[in-house]
């Protein structure tokens, strides 16, 4: 198994259906007409979204500085993504039920925004259905 830096995915460069992606379309509707004219009004209708991390091999990881969790509210279910400042700029790895685990432990351990922090995908586990569960190790320091 070799171990080595996982691929950063930059959000231009996601060839998967993305959260992201599925915006587009929404944003093809027009503002209410009352609101077009209204000076100074702010308006948020993009998803700000950093580079993400692709686990593709066990072995491969990431580390960085630990920036926060932000959870996103996706199709009625909660999905976390964690950020992390790396050498290369500011990425976000997004969570899994065994990762959201690990971190969530770690934080209860001490582990906090700006501590150094490892994440490494240690393969997938049968859970019996049709998705494997992706395993992660989680260091800090």
């Amino acid at each position: 198994m070799a171990v080595k830096l996982a691929q950063v995915i930059q959000p231009s460069q996601d060839n998967e259906a993305s959260f992201a992606g599925e915006l587009d379309g929404a944003l093809a509707v027009p503002m209410p007409p009352e609101l077009e004219k209204v000076q100074g009004l702010n308006i948020i209708d993009s998803l700000d979204t950093n580079p993400t991390v692709h686990f593709a091999e066990p072995g491969e990881y990431v580390v960085g500085r630990y920036a926060g969790t932000r959870e996103l509210n996706i199709s009625g279910r909660i999905q976390k993504m964690y950020d992390l400042r790396t050498p290369g700029g500011m990425v976000s790895v997004w969570g899994s039920k065994i990762l959201d685990s690990r971190l969530d432990q770690a934080m209860r351990k001490g582990m906090s925004v700006n501590h150094s922090v490892m994440i490494q995908y240690l393969g997938d586990i049968d859970t019996g259905k049709d998705n494997a569960a992706k395993n992660f190790r989680v260091a800090w320091k």
